[in-house]
C-alpha cells in the first residue's frame, strides 16, 4: 500500500439505532447508569438485542467496556477500544467503530457517551468529595504554568487559537455567532436538547458578556448531564433491519 493511498469504509457501515437521555442539569443517576439508559436505547431502536452486539467502544472516562456488557447481559464481544482524543473522542469513536466493521471483526458496535457535566461540577450538601485528578504531564503543565496565571479552562486556552486565527484569516465576530446560531437551531429540533425552546438572535448573540474573549456565553459549551449511544452496523446487516 502506497503512502499515498486510503482506504476507503464509507460504504461499508451505518448507524441503525440511536438513543438519548434527557439533558438536563442535577440528574440523579450516575454517568454510567446514563449510559446504560441510552445504550437500551439504541439497541432497541436499532431492532436489536443486547447479545447481537459484539464490539464496543465506550468513552475514554467513567466506564469500561466490561462494565457496560455485565451490566447490558452481553457475554461476548469481538471487539472493544477506547478512543483518547479529548473532545473528539465521541466523532472519532464513529470512525473507530466504521474500521472496525470494516476490517470484518464484527456486525454491531455500540458506541456510547455520557457524563454529568453539571451536578458532579456541584456536588450535594454533605456529598463525599469526589477522587481527586489523576496527575499526568497534562495536568501538571496546567497546575504549573497555566493556572498561576489565571488559566485553568478549555475556552480560556481555545481563546488564544481563537483569536489567532480571526487576526490570520480575517474571521470576523458574525462568522463565530453563525456557528452558535446553527447549534441553537438545532437544538429545535430535538426535544431532549436542554435549549429546546430557548432561542437567541443575533442581536442577543453580541449582547451576550464575554466568557474569554472572542467568545461570548452563547459559544460556550452547556453544562449539563446526559447520555447518547448509537449502535453501528455492517452495511448488510444494516440493509436487513
Amino acid at each position: 500500500m502506497s503512502a499515498t493511498s486510503t482506504f476507503n469504509f464509507s460504504d461499508r457501515s451505518a448507524i441503525t439505532g440511536v438513543g438519548e437521555t434527557a439533558f438536563i442539569k442535577g440528574a440523579e443517576n450516575t454517568a454510567v447508569d446514563m449510559m446504560l439508559e441510552a445504550s437500551r436505547k439504541a439497541i432497541a431502536d436499532a431492532g436489536l438485542k443486547p447479545s447481537d452486539i459484539d464490539g464496543m467502544v465506550p468513552p475514554p472516562i467513567y466506564t469500561t467496556s466490561e462494565e457496560m456488557a455485565a451490566n447490558l447481559g452481553i457475554n461476548v464481544l469481538r471487539y472493544a477500544a477506547t478512543v483518547h482524543m479529548g473532545g473528539a473522542s465521541p466523532t472519532t469513536a464513529l470512525q473507530n467503530a466504521a474500521m472496525a466493521i470494516a476490517s470484518g471483526l464484527c456486525d454491531h458496535v455500540l458506541v456510547t457517551l455520557g457524563w454529568n457535566g453539571y451536578s458532579a461540577l456541584r456536588p450535594k450538601a454533605g456529598a463525599p468529595p469526589t477522587r481527586p485528578m489523576n496527575m499526568n504531564t497534562l495536568t501538571n503543565t496546567i497546575q504549573g504554568y497555566y493556572i498561576p496565571y489565571g488559566v485553568f479552562l478549555p475556552v480560556q486556552m481555545y481563546a488564544w487559537l481563537a483569536l489567532r486565527h480571526s487576526k490570520l484569516h480575517s474571521v470576523g465576530p458574525d462568522a463565530m455567532a453563525a456557528v452558535a446560531l446553527a447549534c441553537n437551531r438545532h437544538a429545535q429540533l430535538n426535544p431532549r436538547a436542554f435549549n429546546y425552546g430557548r432561542t437567541f438572535d443575533l442581536e442577543a448573540y453580541h449582547s451576550a458578556r464575554w466568557i474569554s474573549e472572542p467568545f461570548r456565553l452563547y459559544d460556550c459549551c452547556l453544562e449539563t448531564d446526559g447520555a447518547c449511544a448509537v449502535v453501528v452496523s455492517r452495511m448488510e446487516r444494516a440493509k436487513d433491519m
